[in-house]
C-alpha cells in the first residue's frame, strides 16, 4: 500500500506560512534595531515617550511572532540542506539560526523585564498594559538594559552576516537558497526592497552607534548653583536650621512645645505619580526641618519642612535627570519645596490633619495632611517592646513616635509638567506624596515657640 504521508525531506521551499512569519519578523526587527539607538538619545518629549510605547508594541509583537515560529517549525520540518552546502556553511548557517532564535526572545523580554524593574508602563499600542514580571529594582533594570542591549548589538551583527550568507547563495553559488524563503511570484520585488532596507537599517544603526554618547544631562551642581539660592531662601533655611524666624517682627509671647528631631536614615519622603496608567514611585533623598510638637495641645504646634528638589530619585537615572528640567521642578530656580503648618487639629479617627502651605516652584497653594502618631520605645525599631521585657524597661516610654502621612495633590497648579506635558491622557494630574518620619525629643526640656508667629514665604506665584 502506497505511503500517501507527506516527506518533508525533498521539500525544497518552506510554507507559506513559515515565510510570512519569517518576513513580518524580520522586518520588524531591522525597524527596531535603528530605532531603539536613536529613541534613547532624544531629548526628553511626549513624543519620545510615543516612540517608547511603539517600539515596545512592536517588540511585542515580535515576541509573539516567535513563539508562533517556534510552534510551527516543531510541527513543519524545515526543507533540508541542499547537497551542494559544505560543512562548514551547514555549521555557520546552524549558530547564526541559534543566535537569531534565541535573539528575538531575549530582547522583548528582557525589554519587558526592563520596563517591570524600571516601574515604566508596558502598552500594547495604547490598550492595554502588559503585567510587571518582577517588581521594581533599579538593579535589575539596569541589567536588564544592559542584556537588551548587547543582544541588539548581536543580533545587528548575525543578522548582517545571514543576509550576506544568502545573497551569496543567490549570487556567486547561484542556488536556490534564497529562494527557498522568498515567494516565487515576488522574489525579484521582494529581494531587492529587503537588500535597500537591510543596507539602509545597517547604515543607520551603525551612524547612530558611531555618533557617540548621546546622553542628555542635566546637571545640578558645579559652579554657579549656590548663585541660584535667592537672599529670601537663604534667610528662610536659617530660620528652619534654628527653628526661629529671625524675620524682625517682635519678640511674641512664649509657649511650651516639645522639639522633635527628624531620624534622617529611617525616614522617608516619597510620590507616586502615573504615567500611560501606569504607577511609578519616586522620593526625595534629601529634606529637614523644624518640628514643634504637644499631642496633647495640637494647636500650639509647628512644622516647618523643607525638601531639595535636585534629590528627587526614582529607579531611572533618565527620568531623574528631567525631573530637574524647567517644566518640571526646575531646580535650578526654585533649589526647596516648603510644606509649613502652624494649625495642627485632631481628627475623629485618633489621628491628626495639618492645616499648612505648600510651596512648590514658586506657588503656593493651601495643603491638608492628614498623618497619625505611633509612639515607639526605640526610633531605631518600629515595634513596641512587649510589656516585661528587660529591654524596654531600659527605654522611657514614648521615646519617639513615627509619623505617617498622605497627601495628593494636582501637579497643574504648580505648573510641574507644563507645556506639551499638560496632557493629562499622557501624566495625570494627581500625585500622591506620602512622608513617614522616624522622630525623638530634642532634649529633656521643652522648646520654646513663639506664639502667632508668621514664617517668611517666598513671593507667590499663582
Amino acid at each position: 500500500m502506497p505511503d500517501t504521508q507527506p516527506d518533508n525531506t525533498h521539500k525544497t521551499h518552506y510554507s507559506a506560512v513559515a515565510k510570512t512569519i519569517h518576513f513580518v519578523t524580520a522586518l520588524l526587527i531591522l525597524g527596531l534595531l535603528p530605532l531603539g539607538f536613536f529613541m534613547v538619545d532624544m531629548p526628553f518629549s511626549p513624543l519620545k515617550l510615543d516612540i517608547y510605547t511603539l517600539h515596545k508594541s512592536f517588540g511585542m509583537t515580535v515576541f509573539g511572532l516567535s513563539i508562533i515560529r517556534v510552534i510551527w517549525r516543531v510541527r513543519h520540518a524545515p526543507p533540508p540542506h541542499l547537497p551542494t552546502h559544505r560543512f562548514s556553511e551547514r555549521v555557520l548557517s546552524k549558530i547564526a539560526h541559534l543566535i537569531l532564535y534565541a535573539g528575538i526572545f531575549i530582547l522583548p523580554v528582557s525589554g519587558w523585564i526592563m520596563s517591570s524593574a524600571g516601574n515604566f508602563p508596558n502598552s500594547y499600542f495604547g490598550l492595554f498594559l502588559f503585567p510587571d514580571l518582577v517588581a521594581e529594582n533599579k538593579i535589575l533594570f539596569e541589567r536588564a538594559r544592559d542584556v537588551h542591549e548587547i543582544t541588539a548589538l548581536a543580533m545587528f551583527g548575525v543578522l548582517v552576516l545571514h543576509a550576506i550568507g544568502a545573497l551569496k547563495h543567490h549570487v556567486m553559488d547561484r542556488d536556490i537558497t534564497l529562494r527557498c524563503m522568498m515567494p516565487a511570484r515576488f522574489f525579484a520585488l521582494l529581494s531587492t526592497g529587503l537588500v535597500i532596507l537591510l543596507i539602509l537599517s545597517a547604515a543607520t544603526t551603525s551612524a547612530l552607534l558611531l555618533r557617540g554618547d548621546g546622553t542628555h544631562s542635566y546637571t545640578t551642581s558645579g559652579p554657579g548653583m549656590a548663585a541660584q539660592t535667592s537672599p529670601a531662601e537663604q534667610e528662610r533655611s536659617a530660620q528652619i536650621d534654628t527653628g526661629h524666624d529671625h524675620s524682625g517682627a517682635p519678640a511674641p509671647t512664649q509657649n511650651t512645645v516639645t522639639s522633635w528631631d527628624i531620624l534622617h536614615d529611617r525616614s522617608t519622603l516619597t510620590f507616586t505619580a502615573s504615567v500611560y496608567g501606569k504607577d511609578f514611585q519616586g522620593s526625595f533623598e534629601t529634606f529637614d526641618g523644624t518640628i514643634l510638637f504637644d499631642e496633647n495641645n495640637p494647636a500650639d504646634s509647628m512644622v516647618d519642612i523643607t525638601v531639595k528638589t535636585a534629590s528627587a530619585v526614582s529607579t531611572s537615572a533618565e527620568r531623574d535627570g528631567y525631573l530637574k528640567m524647567p517644566a518640571w521642578f526646575d531646580v535650578k530656580t526654585f533649589p526647596e519645596a516648603r510644606f509649613y503648618t502652624d494649625h495642627i487639629s485632631k481628627n475623629a479617627d485618633n489621628g491628626y490633619i495639618a492645616h499648612g502651605t505648600l510651596t512648590l516652584k514658586g506657588t503656593e497653594k493651601p495643603l491638608d495632611l492628614p498623618f497619625t502618631l505611633t509612639p515607639i520605645d526605640d526610633p531605631v525599631d518600629d515595634t513596641v517592646n512587649d510589656a516585661g521585657d528587660d529591654a524596654a524597661a531600659t527605654h522611657a516610654p514614648h521615646h519617639g513616635v513615627k509619623m505617617n502621612g498622605t497627601a495628593t495633590i494636582d501637579r497643574s497648579l504648580f505648573a510641574v509638567g507644563t507645556d506639551q506635558w499638560q496632557d493629562t491622557d499622557m501624566v495625570a494630574n494627581d500625585v500622591t506624596i506620602t512622608i513617614i518620619l522616624y522622630a525623638r525629643p530634642h532634649d529633656a526640656h521643652p522648646h520654646d515657640r513663639p506664639q502667632n508667629s508668621a514664617p517668611h514665604t517666598p513671593k507667590t506665584t499663582e
